[in-house]
C-alpha cells in the first residue's frame, strides 16, 4: 500500500512537469481538434490521419498510456487467395506508398512497400520503406484470405507519468499531439496546429524579476536586524522611590528593631519589584 501510494505521488509530480504550453512562432492562432479512436483503428483528427496500436488505463495509480501511429491508414486485404501483384495505394501527408500483401499465413503476413518487404507477426510492428506496420490481424484458410494493418510515418507513446504531449513535423508542417485519455479499448486525441502552418515552440518559465529598490531595502533592514539590540527599558527614579517609600510605610511597627526585622523582607520586594522591570 506504501508503494502505491508513493507511485501516485510520483506520477502527480512528474505529470506536473510534464505538462507543458506551447504556442505559435508566428503569433497567429492555435487550432486545436479532439477526436475519440479505438484500439486498431484509424481517425483523421485535424486532417491528420492518427493510428491507435495500443492503449492502457491503469485506474488504481490513475495511469494512462498509448501508442500511436502518426499520419496514418488502415489497409484490409481479403479474397480468395494471395495476390502478389495486388497493392492498395495509400495517400499521406508524407507522401504516396503502394502495399502490398505478398504471402500470409494464419499468425503472420509480409508486407512489401516500394522495394522493400518484412514478415510481421499478429499484433507487432515492423518498420518498411520508413513506414511503421502494426498487422492487427492475419487469417488464412483453404476458400479465403484475410488482413488487416495500419501504416503510419511515425509512431510516439504517450502517457501522463512521461511525455503525454508532442509536437511532430509532417511535410514541414508542426502538429501538437496529446493524449487527453485512454483506456483498454481506445483513446482521446487531440491535434493542434497553427492556423498559417508555423512553427510551434514550447513557452518557457519566465523567472520572476525582483525589484532592485525593494531588494536592497530588504539587505538594509535584514542587517538592521542582524545587529545586536540595546535594551532600551527606563527605570523611573521618582517610580522606584515611590515604591521603596510605600514598602518601608506599610511595616507595622516603627522603632529600630521593628525595621531591622523588616528590612529583608523589603529587600526581596525591591529586588522582585527590579527584576520584574527589567525582565
Amino acid at each position: 500500500m506504501k508503494r502505491v501510494l508513493v507511485y501516485l505521488f510520483l506520477i502527480v509530480l512528474a505529470s506536473a512537469f510534464a505538462s507543458a504550453s506551447y504556442t505559435c512562432s508566428n503569433d497567429t492562432e492555435m487550432i486545436e481538434d479532439t477526436g475519440e479512436i479505438q484500439l486498431g483503428e484509424r481517425e483523421s483528427i485535424n486532417s491528420v490521419g492518427i493510428s491507435v496500436v495500443s492503449s492502457d488505463e491503469a485506474s488504481v495509480i490513475s495511469r494512462i498510456t498509448a501508442d500511436l501511429f502518426i499520419d496514418s491508414k488502415k489497409l484490409s486485404f481479403s479474397g480468395t487467395s494471395v495476390n502478389t501483384t495486388e497493392y492498395k495505394e495509400i495517400d499521406l501527408l508524407s507522401g504516396d506508398y503502394k502495399v502490398y500483401l505478398t504471402d500470409l499465413t494464419e499468425t503472420n503476413a509480409k508486407i512489401k512497400i516500394t522495394d522493400s518487404s518484412e514478415t510481421i507477426e499478429e499484433g507487432e510492428i515492423g518498420t518498411i520503406s520508413s513506414l511503421k506496420v502494426f498487422l492487427i490481424n492475419a487469417d488464412k484458410t483453404d476458400e479465403s484470405i484475410n488482413a488487416d494493418i495500419l501504416v503510419g510515418k511515425e509512431q510516439i507513446s504517450l502517457s501522463n507519468d512521461d511525455v503525454q504531449q508532442k509536437v511532430v513535423e509532417i511535410n514541414s508542417v508542426d502538429y501538437l499531439i496529446e493524449l487527453v485519455s485512454a483506456s483498454d479499448t481506445g483513446a482521446l486525441v487531440s491535434v493542434s496546429k497553427c492556423s498559417s502552418n508555423g512553427q510551434i515552440t514550447e513557452i518557457e518559465d519566465e523567472e520572476p524579476e525582483e525589484d532592485e529598490n525593494n531588494q536592497t531595502e530588504e539587505d538594509n533592514q535584514t542587517e538592521v536586524d542582524d545587529e545586536p539590540q540595546e535594551d532600551t527599558h527606563q527605570v523611573n527614579i521618582s517610580d522606584f522611590n515611590n515604591q521603596l517609600n510605600d514598602n518601608n510605610s506599610d511595616s507595622p511597627d516603627s522603632d529600630a528593631n521593628a525595621n531591622t526585622n523588616a528590612e529583608p523582607g523589603i529587600m526581596k520586594r525591591i529586588w522582585d519589584w527590579l527584576k520584574n522591570i527589567f525582565t
